[in-house]
Formats: C-alpha cells, sequence, structure tokens
C-alpha cells in the first residue's frame, strides 16, 4: 500500500491480490454470499485505489482496507432497505432484518456515525459535500471541475475529517 501511496503502478497488482479475499470475505460474511457481496467488494477496492494517496503508512493497511468494504456494505444494506421500502416483497423485509447487526453494535455503530456526522460541522461547505457524496456514492455536485480536481478535493476534504477526528477523539 506505501508503494501505491506513492505513485507506483506496478504496486497495484499486488494489493489487489492481498485485498481481494479479505474484502469478498468480509462482504460475504456481511451480506451473504453472491453478488451483493462481490459488488460490495469490488466497489471497496475501487475506492482503495481511488484513495491510496490517502492512506496512511503508518497504520495497517488490512484496516483500512475492510473499513472501507465496511462502508461498502452499508451501501448495500440501505440500498437492500431502500427496495424493500418501495414495494419489496415480505420475503425481501426478512432478510433485511435477519443480516442487520445485533442491539450492541447496533448502538455502537450510531454513536460513532453521530460522532462522524457531527464532525462534518468543522468542514467548510465544498468539503462536506464531497465528503457526504462520497458515503453516498454518488458524484459531487461541482459542476465544471475536472475528475482529477474532484479526487484530489476529497481526498483533502477526507484527510482534514481524519485530522478533525484525531483532535477530538485520539487516534
Amino acid at each position: 500500500m506505501a508503494r501505491l501511496r506513492a505513485g507506483d503502478r506496478a504496486a497495484a497488482r499486488p494489493v489487489f491480490d492481498a485485498a481481494w479475499p479479505r474484502a469478498l470475505a468480509l462482504a460475504s460474511a456481511a451480506l451473504g454470499p453472491g453478488p451483493d457481496a462481490e459488488d460490495a467488494a469490488q466497489q471497496a477496492l475501487e475506492r482503495v485505489f481511488e484513495q491510496a494517496a490517502g492512506y496512511d503508512p503508518a497504520r495497517s493497511a488490512l484496516a483500512w482496507v475492510l473499513a472501507i468494504t465496511t462502508w461498502e456494505v452499508r451501501t448495500v444494506r440501505s440500498r437492500r432497505r431502500r427496495a424493500a421500502a418501495r414495494g419489496g416483497s415480505a420475503e425481501d423485509l426478512t432478510d433485511v432484518a435477519d443480516e442487520g447487526p445485533g442491539a450492541e453494535e447496533s448502538l455502537i455503530s450510531q454513536e460513532l456515525s453521530g460522532a462522524a456526522w457531527g464532525l462534518l460541522d468543522v468542514l467548510d461547505p465544498a468539503d462536506r459535500e464531497l465528503v457526504d457524496a462520497a458515503i453516498a456514492g454518488r458524484p459531487p455536485d461541482l459542476p465544471g471541475v475536472a475528475p482529477t480536481t474532484v479526487r484530489k478535493r476529497r481526498q483533502r476534504a477526507f484527510e482534514r475529517l481524519r485530522d478533525a477526528w484525531r483532535a477530538l477523539h485520539g487516534d
């Protein structure tokens, strides 16, 4: 990951070979084996490569990859819930309920999410839009801005968000 972060394109294959089975295993454990898990793992690795410049070499690369994968799993679960709410069958609703975390995990997740969302207030509106769009998996509302500029701005926004988190909550 450190080589990939430094811009070494030859490092992409080893990173993929090491990260793919672990991302797929996590996604499959959370979503059940199948296309949704594969999609979540694939999206996670796309984000890993997009955000490689933001990787902190002092931290575990595996933990970073798995954190990104967890966000992608949440995205798939949200998509499933929205589909079920729009008229999915009772079976769809049961599947969504069965895959959710336990009460303690839900509370921890809610508290962490609340703390993270609260930090968005420290960002300026442009950074907030970039972070919100990245989390929602949609393009940011920045007409006329080149994609490479958007990626760099998003990277810097997440760096500022990480710095704010560390200032308030430590590592």
